[in-house]
């Protein structure tokens, strides 16, 4: 996926959030009891206090708050499609108000709570935001393919330190019982379409069989993906097919599509996400024929790597 594609996916998912967020139960107090009010649970209380602090500023007006978050976004979205391929400032934007989303909206990822996993979408959507932006960063020299594929290479190494970090959450307590990943995926049915609900809990049921062997096999594919990714070799590909893979499935039976068809979803989640920068490190690698022009410090792989 090149530069180019990567800047208008990117302001596709900011202008999607930007309608999300502007869907008629967000103007309402729903807004804060099904998606701020969750954020404090099992969170430090220094994290509890930062959540509640914008649960009171949102609520002091938040039909404004609420339409002002959906503008920015909206108006984000526009900025990258407009200047993105020549301007950073959007971009600086984008990297801004994707770090003010996860500390003030996503609670950091629910990684500090113990019970976050990446089939839920820790650690958080904005993370993913972020790592977008870099990828569709403008280059000094737009012919310079020694600094596109050491670029891609680094945000391989970041999109394999995710997963891996996923393999790492999976093996928490909390996902060790027979209720722990069922939960998961029943606690996501809650306000879907009921076609979307009977599918989640025989989704469910089918985890309910052999919990243990279910959460120990995600943990093993997590940790794969992340090895195959950072090989750099000819693992990457297939491990970047198993992470689309993987992606699917927990968008469907972790996330239940984004909760986009509950109309309190304010992003579709992070596992389109982890799919589209999986597709934008699919390219070749650091060039071997020109080590110089791959840039000072960005190491260059031998032809076997």
């Amino acid at each position: 996926m090149t530069r180019t594609r990567v800047l208008q996916v990117l302001a596709g998912f900011w202008i999607l959030d930007g309608l999300l967020q502007l869907q008629p139960a967000m103007f309402t107090m729903a807004m804060i009891q099904s998606v701020m009010q969750p954020e404090t649970t099992g969170q430090p209380v220094w994290m509890q206090e930062i959540v509640r602090w914008v649960i009171a500023v949102l609520s002091w007006n938040l039909p404004l708050a609420n339409g002002l978050i959906g503008g920015i976004q909206l108006l984000l979205g526009a900025a990258l499609l407009w200047r993105g391929r020549e301007r950073t400032w959007p971009l600086w934007a984008s990297l801004v108000w994707a770090a003010l989303l996860w500390i003030f909206g996503q609670g950091l990822g629910g990684v500090l709570t113990g019970q976050a996993s990446l089939l839920s979408g820790a650690p958080g959507s904005a993370v993913l935001y972020a790592l977008l932006t870099w990828a569709a960063w403008p280059l000094p020299a737009p012919s310079d393919s020694g600094r596109e594929g050491c670029r891609r290479e680094a945000v391989a190494v970041c999109l394999g330190a995710l997963w891996a970090l996923g393999a790492v959450l999976q093996t928490w307590p909390s996902f060790l019982p027979r209720s722990g990943l069922t939960g998961l995926v029943l606690g996501a049915a809650n306000g879907q379409p009921a076609w979307l609900s009977h599918l989640l809990h025989w989704g469910a049921a089918g985890i309910g069989r052999a919990p243990v062997a279910t959460n120990a096999a995600a943990v093993i594919l997590m940790a794969l993906i992340a090895a195959g990714i950072w090989s750099a070799g000819r693992l990457r590909r297939p491990a970047l097919l198993l992470s689309l893979a993987f992606s699917a499935w927990a968008w469907l039976f972790g996330q239940a599509l984004g909760g986009i068809f509950s109309g309190m979803a304010t992003d579709p989640n992070s596992a389109p996400l982890y799919a589209v920068v999986a597709l934008s490190v699919w390219g070749p690698g650091i060039p071997t024929a020109n080590a110089g022009s791959a840039g000072p410090g960005c190491p260059v792989r031998s032809p076997g790597a």
